[in-house]
């Protein structure tokens, strides 16, 4: 009888000790994609402050996850592909923007707009520089906080877990 405990427990160690710990790394399971779309309908304050509430974007997105090569969490930088960067510089910026949505599995992360440093206009909100400005020679669009600078008001979700964690998990997050 105590053989037959003592194979038992053997049994139940070795089983237990070849499962997988997921606890060892909690975004090993993390799948999804991130897209930037285009907005078809908000609401905006004063200063450009988009109500994410009464975000309605367009139905396909402007940049698709497999152009997303790789995101700079340091400089908030996406670095984009050649498809990607052509579709970005193709777009005609208004001197009061152009509105966009960083979604994550569907879900709204944050808004910004494409912004042109031809504008006199003030913007409290996340922006990326003008399209023809902001993608340098290494394709790369970096988002920032306000136009011409942050007031200290403008909400920061570029470094929300949701996008980090998927972009960790493909090996696109450069930490």
């Amino acid at each position: 009888m105590k053989k037959l405990f003592f194979l038992i427990a053997v049994a139940f160690f070795t089983m237990n000790a070849c499962e997988e710990d997921k606890s060892a790394d909690p975004n090993k399971n993390i799948t999804g994609s991130i897209e930037i779309y285009l907005l078809d309908d908000y609401t905006k304050g004063f200063y450009g402050e988009i109500n994410e509430g009464s975000v309605v974007t367009k139905k396909t997105p402007l940049i698709e996850y497999s152009d997303i090569i790789s995101y700079d969490k340091s400089t908030y930088t996406f670095k984009l592909s050649d498809d990607a960067q052509q579709v970005v510089q193709d777009l005609e910026v208004p001197l009061d923007g152009l509105a966009f949505a960083v979604m994550a599995n569907d879900e709204l992360i944050y808004t910004a707009y494409f912004w042109t440093p031809l504008s006199s206009m003030i913007c409290y909100w996340t922006v990326s520089y003008s399209i023809s400005y902001s993608l340098n020679e290494n394709l790369e669009l970096p988002i920032k906080l306000g136009y011409p600078a942050d007031n200290g008001s403008i909400p920061d979700k570029r470094n929300d877990s949701r996008l980090l964690s998927i972009l960790r998990n493909d090996g696109k997050l450069i930490e």
